[in-house]
């Protein structure tokens, strides 16, 4: 299973090209979680709730909680959405992987890893799976300045026979 949460952050700071919650203890980073995404009412969330007042944990209640505020201006509203719906405290709200690769925002951006419906939570079929690498291949060989064509991991001479048949042979870095 996916972490989309920590998928969202990473996102986010590749957008921002810093930390999204830059705290300096755990504390400090769950004010800055808190003071920036929605905290859903006990009605929305109600085991979040009771986690945090069984850990003494007092949500904020006057904060402006706008993730829009933090991200780069220049992001698409379907790029926020995508971002918003991964940033989602209650599990059961969150975005799902194939909910994200069916965004708008992949159709647009990177129609290469975009799925056109999402699907129940299934395992990838090793064919599929194969494609999904050799789309992220492409992704990264056109990111790098190289050719828009994927390649065959098991191409390489340097990659090892390991190496080859995973697909984590990408351009000589593991």
């Amino acid at each position: 299973e996916v972490d989309v949460w920590a998928a969202g952050c990473i996102f986010a700071e590749l957008l921002l090209l810093r930390p999204l919650f830059p705290g300096d203890s755990a504390t400090s980073t769950l004010f800055q979680i808190y003071t920036t995404v929605p905290v859903p009412s006990e009605a929305e969330w109600p085991q979040g709730h009771k986690l945090a007042r069984d850990r003494s944990i007092r949500w904020p209640t006057n904060s402006v909680n706008c993730l829009e505020d933090v991200m780069p201006k220049d992001l698409s509203t379907a790029g926020l959405t995508l971002i918003t719906s991964m940033l989602t405290f209650a599990p059961s709200q969150r975005f799902t992987c194939s909910t994200c690769l069916a965004s708008p925002f992949f159709a647009k951006h990177l129609p290469e890893v975009a799925i056109k419906k999402p699907t129940k939570r299934e395992p990838l079929s090793r064919e599929a799976l194969d494609q999904q690498r050799a789309n992220v291949k492409a992704i990264m060989t056109r990111v790098q300045g190289g050719s828009p064509e994927p390649q065959d991991p098991g191409v390489t001479s340097a990659a090892s026979p390991q190496q080859a048949r995973s697909g984590l042979y990408l351009n000589g870095a593991m």
